[in-house]
């Protein structure tokens, strides 16, 4: 009995995001939180906040040191672009926090109405499961990158000790910084490659935490429009089977009348939630959608030019780069394109699967209406005017590939002259 109630809990679903948004302090806390929990989130958000300032800042510096390098500016330009993102994203959350709480309880109290529906909740169960699935996935790729950008430093490191003559190579540090001051010395380079490996970490779960996050959402609110849609063609298989129906009096009987005020009134309440997720997010994947095309621009640049150069260590290190960025991007496409298919299918449901011809007048008038307002799915835009799909994903790339051969072009004219 325990492992069943276990298996179906929220908590089994959501426990990636949990503990990814905990270790930054961003997860809402639970009520009957102590003051001393509290303190200790806030202080791991300030501390986010600052060890991710600690790559973000001195990469913008490099940036601007080094603007007219074409090189330096795509390598140093595709990190400070996904650390701008993170940023904005961690503050905004900050700033709506009581509306995130909000959403998060209400996501809570909509699975807890569903627990008496085991049969029926599958469909929001494979959701909320594929939402943990490539909440992990994510989580491993990004680690990935942070493996791959370290390790290579420390060879590089490595290499340097070996060496006799030490100024015929010189150090890396993971990701490519500006202090003002030299790098190289002792003990400046080894404290900065360990503040960057800190920083490296809490950017790793601050992306996947609050991406996942907020992806895990809008899977949760396309899984009740699938709840709808089942207990909707439960009722209609059953006034099918109700061979003792004479009449529309008869047939819907008190208990099944319930039924169907009780699915409509659970589709209103799910259209009011997915907007209300529409407006918290819209900002986010504004920015998000904004900056993605350059990130994938630069990513890919990168991947170009150090293959061409034979760099096989930045080749990989870019490389690992560039598939997160895809991937990031389509845990937002991926979860619009199914709110859109499934808000919509609900009014399919009713015109086909639901002998609503045969019901009384009252409840044909009610379906009617709720065959018109899926005519306007459900979405997700960026702030009204873009809306996040499977196109969408396409659209950025496109736009991409045209900023990527553009950069390609300047290239091979530099290189030429």
């Amino acid at each position: 009995m325990s492992t069943k109630k276990i298996a179906s809990s929220i908590d089994s679903f959501l426990w990636p995001n949990r503990y990814t948004l905990e270790f930054l302090g961003f997860w809402p806390p639970e009520p009957g939180t102590s003051s001393i929990s509290k303190y200790f989130a806030a202080f791991r958000i300030v501390f986010s906040i600052l060890a991710i300032g600690f790559l973000f800042v001195p990469e913008i510096m490099m940036v601007v040191v080094f603007w007219g390098d074409i090189t330096v500016l795509t390598g140093v330009g595709c990190v400070s672009t996904t650390l701008a993102q993170l940023n904005f994203k961690m503050l905004y959350v900050l700033a709506r926090r009581r509306r995130f709480c909000r959403a998060y309880r209400k996501t809570r109290e909509l699975w807890s109405m569903t627990d008496h529906e085991s049969e029926l909740r599958k469909g929001l169960e494979k959701l909320a499961g594929q939402a943990k699935k490539y909440s992990i996935a994510f989580f491993f790729t990004c680690f990935c990158n942070n493996i791959s950008f370290t390790t290579l430093s420390v060879v590089v490191w490595l290499n340097y000790n070996a060496q006799e003559n030490k100024s015929l190579l010189e150090r890396r540090l993971p990701f490519d910084v500006w202090f003002g001051f030299d790098l190289q010395r002792t003990p400046n380079f080894e404290l900065v490659f360990v503040g960057q490996s800190i920083s490296a970490i809490f950017c790793c779960f601050g992306i996947v935490g609050l991406d996942t996050a907020m992806m895990a959402l809008i899977l949760h609110v396309c899984g009740h429009f699938r709840v709808i849609g089942a207990r909707l063609r439960a009722i209609g298989q059953g006034m099918h089977n109700d061979v003792q129906s004479k009449n529309s009096v008869e047939y819907l009987h008190t208990s099944r009348k319930l039924a169907i005020w009780q699915c409509i009134q659970y589709h209103q309440q799910m259209i009011k939630f997915a907007e209300e997720v529409r407006s918290l997010l819209s900002p986010i994947i504004f920015v998000q959608l904004l900056t993605s095309g350059l990130e994938i621009c630069l990513s890919g640049y990168a991947v170009i030019v150090n293959s061409d150069a034979g760099n096989y260590g930045d080749l990989v290190k870019c490389t690992g780069y560039f598939l997160s960025v895809f991937i990031q991007l389509i845990i937002w496409c991926w979860p619009g394109q199914i709110l859109i298919q499934d808000s919509s299918e609900i009014g399919r449901i009713v015109l086909h699967d639901l002998p609503w011809w045969d019901m009384a007048t009252e409840q044909q008038r009610q379906f009617v209406f709720v065959i018109f307002r899926t005519q306007k799915e459900c979405q997700i835009t960026a702030l009204g005017f873009q809306v996040m799909s499977m196109s969408k994903l396409t659209d950025v790339f496109n736009t991409a590939g045209s900023y990527l051969a553009l950069l390609r072009r300047v290239y091979e004219k530099e290189t030429e002259e």
